[in-house]
């Protein structure tokens, strides 16, 4: 994000609300948790999770409406200081002209101190947001919680998780603040790590492995075997949501299937999508991602585009015609979506480039815009995979029939990085058949699939540095491999 855009991300500063009785707008939680009371000693873990649950919930932004917090027994205003109120689980909804009081909580004196759960807030700003952890601590980088007004910045509207610079604009002006009542954590078990969820899939079979956070891999499993099996694979793709991965995958008669691995490793069987979402035709190519608790599939049907939503309850949304909201882009061939701030951006191949669209959380959409105008002449391209990285759009496209492979960024402001060789990343003279790329706690990573049948994989750190990308082992695959997708979990 933009210092610009965000020293302009302003919240109105609210009187407290002293009654909740007619709530507006009210979401439901929906997990049990809380070892804190009301206004009591709360742990930092604790602070933390109650910011995620909003975050997992997609809990809207608003100055009047309430939402109900972790344990359903409280709300609290869904606006910034009502975020932070409750994930300090105060007894009310503070603002951010009151939330420095000395009975709530005390300025630290310097920014650097700042542990998770804490508060970088500016009264006159109108904006307060929840310190998470540093990114780099020397050069000042951040994450944070927030809910930040839409009206203000277009990119946002629900609770989100972004970054920033305790030195640049707009928080070399904000007060970092401790709440009185936060304490140290507990010795705990081990916090869940990130995983990569790895598919391949081959003419016959779509394949699954996990690249745990120690680098290490597994064998590759066939999904079939656990799912029930749907024939010649033709695409596949796959997002996490919560704990639990979501997989899509063509089968032989042209339908659209998805299933779902739980945490615990058991499998769903496959289901038609187009059973619940309605009926679509000669489908080529697919994508998925989560935006809070609802699955976001798109898909490439009879070169035209797609959209729909699987949310928390199970139900699916009718198919909706990405190109009557966007003006048609051209005859797709390959897609990839990603969540960005609670939009939803399409990245689309057309003969000869690549569009970018974006749907804002209340659901309208954008005009398709060319890539290669803001980025740069990426050859023909063939195949892209788009991940959202803090608050960024990075995007990845082969072309060229698969001699040229290029990175590039879209910022929060809406400026593109020229596009960049990754010859030096994947090594020179390589022939990519396929890309898949996600976010992993907050870096880049992505495989490709060479000609000759090989899975590359490579980590792009938030610092900007590539690891050199490495061979992995097809053990359990039958088959050549021909295309990869990939999506970050806990």
């Amino acid at each position: 994000m933009s210092a610009l855009a965000k020293s302009t991300r302003r919240a109105l500063v609210l009187f407290p609300v002293l009654s909740a009785v007619a709530l507006t707008g009210l979401v439901l939680p929906t997990q049990a948790s809380a070892a804190s009371t009301q206004g009591g000693d709360i742990s930092r873990t604790e602070v933390i999770s109650r910011a995620k649950n909003w975050y997992d919930r997609n809990v809207q932004y608003s100055q009047s409406s309430y939402s109900y917090d972790v344990d359903g027994d409280h709300t609290y205003r869904q606006d910034c200081s009502g975020f932070v109120s409750m994930a300090w689980h105060l007894t009310s909804s503070r603002t951010t002209a009151t939330l420095d009081d000395s009975a709530v909580s005390t300025t630290l004196s310097d920014k650097r101190d700042l542990l998770p759960g804490d508060a970088l807030n500016d009264a006159s700003d109108g904006h307060v947001v929840l310190f998470v952890k540093w990114i780099d601590k020397t050069a000042g980088t951040f994450k944070f919680y927030q809910e930040a007004n839409p009206d203000i910045d277009m990119a946002y509207g629900t609770a989100d998780i972004d970054s920033g610079n305790i030195a640049g604009l707009p928080y070399y002006n904000y007060k970092a603040l401790r709440y009185n009542n936060i304490t140290a954590d507990a010795p705990a078990t081990p916090a869940a790590s990130w995983k990569l969820q790895t598919l391949v899939n081959t003419s016959s079979n779509v394949y699954h492995a996990i690249r745990k956070d120690d680098g290490s891999w597994t064998t590759f499993g066939n999904v079939e075997g656990q799912t029930g099996s749907i024939g010649n694979i033709r695409a596949v793709a796959d997002a996490a949501v919560s704990d639990d991965t979501h997989v899509l995958a063509i089968g032989t008669d042209d339908t659209l299937y998805h299933a779902i691995r739980y945490d615990n490793g058991d499998w769903s069987p496959f289901r038609s999508v187009e059973h619940v979402a309605g009926q679509l035709t000669n489908i080529t190519d697919i994508s998925a991602v989560s935006i809070g608790t609802e699955l976001h599939v798109v898909v490439v049907s009879n070169g035209k585009l797609y959209h729909t939503i699987r949310h928390e309850d199970g139900s699916w949304q009718d198919w909706g015609s990405v190109y009557t909201q966007t003006g048609d882009a051209g005859v797709a061939s390959q897609v990839s979506i990603a969540s960005v701030g609670g939009a939803l951006q399409v990245a689309v191949v057309v003969p000869g480039t690549v569009r970018h669209a974006i749907r804002s959380s209340d659901g309208t959409w954008s005009s398709w815009g060319n890539v290669e105008g803001k980025a740069g002449d990426s050859g023909t391209p063939t195949d892209v995979s788009v991940a959202g990285v803090d608050g960024e759009l990075q995007m990845i496209v082969i072309s060229n029939s698969g001699a040229k492979q290029v990175h590039t960024i879209r910022h929060s402001d809406g400026t593109w990085d020229t596009f960049n060789s990754l010859s030096g990343v994947l090594g020179s003279g390589l022939t990519i058949n396929s890309v898949g790329a996600a976010r992993v706690d907050g870096e880049l990573q992505a495989t490709f699939v060479t000609d000759d049948g090989k899975l590359l994989h490579t980590i792009r750190h938030s610092s900007g540095s590539w690891d050199d990308a490495n061979s992995k082992a097809l053990t359990g695959v039958s088959g050549t491999i021909l295309g990869t997708s990939v999506t970050g979990s806990l």
